[in-house]
């Protein structure tokens, strides 16, 4: 699949990079595999990988996630860590069109997720490589804002959901 999208570099946002299951995505199983097929291998795992176990607490403006690993995480954008790596991967993304993999096979359940909302605010084009010959644009978390340029999940009630989204309706419709 990485051939199919013509990606040359792939990062590996694993904060463990190796899988007792599929050793094949062991790092250097990995490192030796993608160099076979001119694919440069870069892990960055120590600024953007997830499972993070501490967040703001009840000082998080990011409650609209349920999931205290999500919310931890993207807390975690808004630490140095988290920017430099970003930064890391768009300097690594000059050099060739790159892919991040994590774990998870679906974005939406992985920090991925979270990863590409803040390449997309910041202006990225992100998809997402599917399946086999399948790739599908990034949409930004429904409870994403935007304050200042900054990423952030607030809780908001159910009717300023509902409402939030009625507003998103007329603008789709009015294009």
């Amino acid at each position: 699949m990485l051939r199919e999208n013509d990606i040359q570099i792939l990062i590996d946002v694993r904060t463990w990079p190796h899988s007792e299951r599929y050793p094949h995505f062991n790092r250097d199983s990995l490192v030796e595999n993608l160099k076979k097929h001119g694919i440069r291998y870069e892990w960055l795992g120590k600024e953007l990988g997830g499972f993070r176990k501490q967040g703001l607490g009840k000082e998080s403006p990011n409650k609209a996630w349920k999931s205290q690993s999500f919310r931890n995480y993207a807390d975690h954008t808004m630490a140095e860590e988290f920017r430099q790596g970003t930064k890391e991967l768009l300097e690594l993304a000059k050099a060739g069109r790159l892919a991040f993999m994590c774990a998870e096979r679906y974005h939406r359940s992985c920090h991925r997720q979270i990863i590409s909302d803040y390449l997309t605010v910041k202006g990225h084009q992100v998809s997402h490589i599917v399946d086999k010959g399948k790739t599908e644009e990034h949409e930004l978390t429904r409870f994403a804002k935007v304050t200042n340029d900054e990423l952030r999940y607030p809780l908001m009630s159910r009717k300023s959901i509902i409402l939030h989204e009625r507003i998103e309706e007329e603008i789709d419709s009015d294009r």
